[in-house]
C-alpha cells in the first residue's frame, strides 16, 4: 500500500512538472498602460539637409518642437498615452501629437504635414502610422518604416516613477508617406530606403 501510495504521488509530482513546461512563454506576459512622455528623433543630418538645399524644408508641427543646439537637429514630440505588452515578444503603441510639415514656396506657398503619429513598435509592427494633410491628399497611413536592430528597451525610474524608454529606433520614409509628398510636391520625390532618423521613446508607466 506504501509503495502504490509513493507512485501515485512521484506520478502528480511528474504530471505538475510536465504541465509547467508545456505553459506558453507569454503566461507571464502582462499589459502596462503608458502615460506621458515624449518621442525624441534625431533627424539623419545628410537627408535633412538635402530637404533644406532643395527648398522643401522639414518643420515640426506643435505642439512638437525642433532642438537645433545639439550637432544633428533632434525632433520632439508629446507621448499622450499608449499600451506596452512585455513577454517574449514585447511590443506596443505609443501615442503622440504634434509631427512635421514639408514646406515649400513656388508660385505660392505649398505644405503638406504628417501629424497624429502612432509609434507602433515591436512585434508585427508594420510601421508608425499617422494623417498626411495637404492640397491634394488627407488621408491616414504609415509615415515610417522601423528597423529595431540595435535597439534597447528597458525600465527606468525618474522622481520615483516608473518609465518604459526604448532606444535606437531607426526609421525611414514609408511608402504612403512618399505617396502623400509625391502628390503635393511632384516632381520632387522620396527615394526608397530613405531614412528618417533615429527615435528615443520615453513614456511613464501607469
Amino acid at each position: 500500500m506504501k509503495r502504490t501510495r509513493l507512485r501515485l504521488a512521484l506520478l502528480v509530482v511528474i504530471a505538475v512538472v510536465a504541465a509547467a513546461a508545456l505553459l506558453p512563454a507569454t503566461a507571464g506576459a502582462k499589459q502596462l498602460r503608458l502615460g506621458q512622455g515624449k518621442v525624441a528623433v534625431t533627424l539623419d543630418p545628410t537627408y535633412f539637409a538635402l530637404f533644406l538645399l532643395a527648398g522643401y524644408p522639414i518643420y515640426p508641427a506643435g505642439p512638437a518642437v525642433m532642438d537645433f543646439s545639439t550637432a544633428n537637429a533632434v525632433l520632439t514630440l508629446p507621448v499622450t498615452g499608449g499600451v506596452w505588452h512585455t513577454g517574449s515578444n514585447p511590443h506596443g503603441t505609443f501615442v503622440t501629437k504634434g509631427g512635421i510639415t514639408f514646406i515649400h514656396y513656388s508660385s505660392g506657398l505649398e505644405s503638406l504635414s504628417f501629424t497624429g503619429w502612432r509609434a507602433i513598435v515591436g512585434a508585427g509592427s508594420e510601421g508608425w502610422t499617422g494623417v498626411g494633410k495637404g492640397p491634394n491628399s488627407g488621408s491616414f497611413g504609415v509615415l515610417f518604416d522601423e528597423d529595431l536592430t540595435n535597439s534597447h528597451t528597458s525600465f527606468t525610474h525618474i522622481h520615483g516613477h516608473k518609465y518604459l524608454e526604448i532606444t535606437d529606433v531607426a526609421l525611414t520614409y514609408d511608402s504612403d508617406l512618399q505617396s502623400f509628398y509625391a502628390s503635393t510636391f511632384s516632381p520632387s520625390a522620396i527615394p526608397d530606403d530613405t531614412p528618417f532618423g533615429t527615435a528615443t521613446l520615453l513614456a511613464r508607466v501607469k
